[in-house]
């Protein structure tokens, strides 16, 4: 997703009224389903989590409480440091090594389809111009306001909801294994 960064001018309203409406029916579908599959692998990341925390019990109700609180960032920032400390705790063999890599992997993984997540959540989709582009966000650097346009397509959409319906799986698979070769 390429992000366009413009300088505020009063001269600048290239509104696209015309294909706004068509614009957004086309892309609402693609939205919604982005933040259903999301919400699934928001979840998925949640679940593992609190397994790991409440000791791999077989309820893990009150970790999940806990866990459903944090925002998504803060719940790849946990993983992150949960991964870091056991894997610092076991050393640097081959076998943790490996494990180190691939969580790192799927981390990074986690931190772009969330920074990809607030830029479709947030994005004002009401701002179409008339190269297809709408506005993700203002910024006030002084003495300049700047504004960033993204072109978010149906395509974009379809590759990260694909994406995400791969890659949701492979999170407990990841925390399964995690488990097994720390125990």
């Amino acid at each position: 997703m390429k992000v366009i960064k413009k300088k505020l001018s009063e001269e600048d309203n290239d509104a696209d009224f015309d294909g706004q409406e068509k614009y957004l029916r086309k892309i609402a579908y693609w939205v919604g389903y982005f933040i259903f599959e999301f919400n699934d692998l928001d979840d998925t990341v949640t679940r593992a989590l609190a397994e790991h925390i409440d000791g791999h019990l077989e309820k893990n109700e009150y970790a999940y409480i806990f866990l459903s609180g944090l925002t998504f960032n803060q719940k790849v920032e946990l993983l992150e440091r949960y991964c870091n400390f056991h894997l610092k705790r076991y050393g640097n063999d081959g076998k943790h090594l490996e494990m180190k890599t691939e969580a790192e992997e799927i981390i990074g993984q986690l931190k772009a389809i969330g920074k990809i997540r607030n830029t479709i959540v947030h994005a004002n989709y009401y701002t179409l111009d008339k190269n297809g582009n709408i506005k993700e966000k203002t910024r006030f650097a002084v003495p300049e306001i700047e504004q960033y346009w993204v072109s978010i397509t149906r395509d974009l959409l379809v590759d990260k909801i694909n994406f995400m319906i791969d890659f949701t799986p492979k999170i407990g698979e990841f925390s399964e294994m995690f488990l097994e070769r720390l125990y």
